[in-house]
């Protein structure tokens, strides 16, 4: 699994000297596997979220989510090509991350949930209830974002043959009954 690079995240002195390159140092994978453990209770939590992601879909609708910055960084390969700084902060607020052209808002709060919780029930529960526009824009979303995981890849294939099954066994069994 390709991990990703930290966006702008090195520790820098006053004077303007890389103290810690953390694209040098950042254990991706040891944060990836523990993440499930430790975040699944910060998903939407505002009081210790990192950043604030202001998400404007392919429509221009807008929607701002809590995050943390570990782990959308330590799951997202594409982070740091799709996500813009927002405009400067008042000392004491969060940074601002803004995401233009998000496929679909359903389908970006799920990609985000399965970032924080990789439930694998819930996901496949919710993409095996929604319609196809959703779905692809789920998809989407997780290309958008470079969330490579293996197990959503998995989870999207295991639903597209629940429906490929439900759909062309109901079509025969009603043209042709037993």
């Amino acid at each position: 699994m390709e991990f990703p690079r930290l966006p702008d995240c090195d520790i820098i002195s006053p004077n303007g000297d890389i103290i810690f390159d953390v694209n040098a140092h950042f254990p991706a994978a040891y944060f990836y596997a523990k993440l499930p453990e430790v975040v699944p209770q910060y998903f939407l939590d505002e009081p210790s979220s990192t950043h604030i992601l202001v998400v404007y879909d392919i429509n221009g609708t807008r929607i701002t989510y809590p995050v943390h910055d570990i782990v959308l960084v330590a799951q997202c390969t594409q982070l740091s090509a799709v996500v813009t700084s927002g405009r400067a902060q008042p000392v004491g607020c969060k940074p601002i991350w803004v995401i233009r052209n998000a496929p679909c808002h359903v389908s970006f709060r799920t990609v985000l949930e399965w970032l924080y919780t990789n439930n694998e029930t819930n996901l496949f529960q919710w993409l095996s209830g929604v319609g196809d526009d959703v779905f692809v824009g789920f998809m989407r979303t997780c290309h958008l974002l470079g969330l490579n995981s293996p197990r959503v890849k998995e989870i999207a294939q295991m639903v597209l043959k629940k429906w490929w099954h439900e759909t062309n066994c109901d079509a025969v069994y009603t043209k042709y009954p037993t």
